[in-house]
């Protein structure tokens, strides 16, 4: 499995997965007043014995 370090808050997103605010009406809203952390994406659905296995590893 692969990892990101924190990503520099300048730049410009131009994807579809943004964490810590949402969009509306072509603009950036609702931005979360707090700290995010430990966010885990995936490229695909995991299966039950993944998501099971992510749980009992505590990650």
């Amino acid at each position: 499995m692969a990892t990101k370090s924190a990503c520099s808050l300048d730049a410009t997103p131009t994807g579809n997965t943004v964490i810590g605010r949402a969009e509306f009406g072509g603009n950036q809203v609702d931005y979360l007043d707090g700290t995010v952390d430990q966010v885990h994406l995936f490229d695909r659905a995991l299966t039950s014995t993944e998501v099971k296995a992510l749980y009992d590893s505590g990650r």
